[in-house]
């Protein structure tokens, strides 16, 4: 990741990340309206430059698509129903009595970017069962048009829908180009974990020079992050099982505990010869692995499961006690700015040294 305009010891910049207890609330309402002021900001931003948003793609539709479902749950949720666990848009349709339907026009948008029944092809790159792409080379979505539809909307009594971008010229030829999203550019996790890392560098960046809203943007930009996290250990992950039988037989696809990826990756960088390498690149190294073990670490405290930064409330119903005043939202981006080379170059570094062959 590439952070431009920070400065991580300034206190103006400190200040802007300062997160209260009394800004997060365990609710439905709370989540979604912090994920639409999220897609609000990634795309206000995105118009302001060139070609900015496709290379942003994959992280734009996930959020676009958890807002979707965030608002459905939202809505179940205002029936005094019990929100179902399930990601599916189907099942959550079949939960609305017929006195409080959803907008047939948000059915249309949501059939669109539908490809699955939980969002993973927008936060992977092949499917875990099949083991194949979700995407070939020329899928791509016109997502100018959901944002034409979808603010073209007209709530049906009583169905809250939330905002997530101001108009603008949907049918403009280079905004169109901008937001035509083509999904197959992604050939790898790395590819799609850059999506996710440019996209937290625009909420970022806003917050420090942009007025940004931190309060409203800590949840998806913490999801964000540790989304880049997993994606990066699983990379890495991957790459050494092509070649090495210390973890080969272990499949992690189905995995998303940090602990748990982390500690894969570093008990088989333990077990390597690094006594080739110069006194220098140890003690960096060694360096790196402590920091990054911090922000994994720290990370995976706040969530667990992939769980608390998308949704309010646990499996079982019970309501997230996020310990938000503690979050030193600036001290995880300095790790995070900090650690980006060790999980990025590690194993192209190790192999340059013939330390992994």
């Amino acid at each position: 990741m590439l952070f431009k305009n920070f400065d991580f010891e300034n206190e103006a910049a400190i200040k802007l990340f300062s997160i209260k207890d009394a800004d997060y609330s365990s609710t439905w309402e709370h989540y979604y309206n912090s994920y639409n002021y999220s897609i609000q900001k990634l795309i206000e931003k995105g118009l302001q430059h060139n070609y900015e948003l496709n290379c942003r793609a994959r992280s734009i539709l996930f959020l676009i698509r958890h807002s979707f479902e965030l608002s459905l749950k939202y809505n179940i949720a205002q029936q005094e129903k019990s929100v179902p666990l399930t990601h599916d848009f189907s099942e959550l349709f079949a939960e609305f009595d017929d006195s409080l339907q959803p907008p047939a026009e948000l059915k249309s948008i949501i059939e669109k970017i539908d490809f699955d029944k939980d969002g993973a092809c927008y936060r992977y790159y092949s499917d875990k069962v099949e083991n194949k792409p979700y995407f070939t080379y020329n899928d791509r979505i016109e997502v100018s048009d959901i944002f034409k539809q979808y603010n073209l909307i007209n709530p049906s009594t009583g169905f809250i829908i939330g905002k997530i971008s101001d108009p603008f010229e949907y049918d403009n030829r280079v905004i169109k180009w901008d937001l035509t999203f083509h999904l197959g550019e992604c050939r790898n996790l790395n590819h799609i974990r850059t999506q996710y890392d440019m996209a937290s560098e625009f909420l970022i960046e806003g917050i420090l020079i942009d007025n940004y809203k931190a309060e409203l943007l800590y949840l998806p930009l913490l999801f964000l992050m540790r989304h880049s996290l997993e994606l990066a250990l699983k990379a890495n992950i991957f790459e050494i099982q092509k070649f090495s039988s210390l973890i080969k037989s272990k499949n992690y696809n189905h995995e998303h505990s940090l602990m748990t990826l982390y500690n894969c990756y570093t008990d088989y960088l333990s077990k390597i010869d690094l006594t080739t390498l110069s006194d220098d690149t140890k003690k960096q190294f060694h360096l790196f692995q402590e920091k990054f073990k911090e922000l994994n670490d720290t990370i995976h405290r706040l969530d667990t499961n992939s769980r608390s930064f998308r949704f309010p409330v646990d499996r079982d119903g019970k309501a997230y006690v996020l310990d938000i005043g503690k979050i030193k939202l600036i001290d995880i981006l300095k790790l995070y700015y900090f650690t980006d080379p060790f999980i990025t170059f590690t194993n192209a570094v190790l192999e340059e040294a013939e330390v992994l062959k």
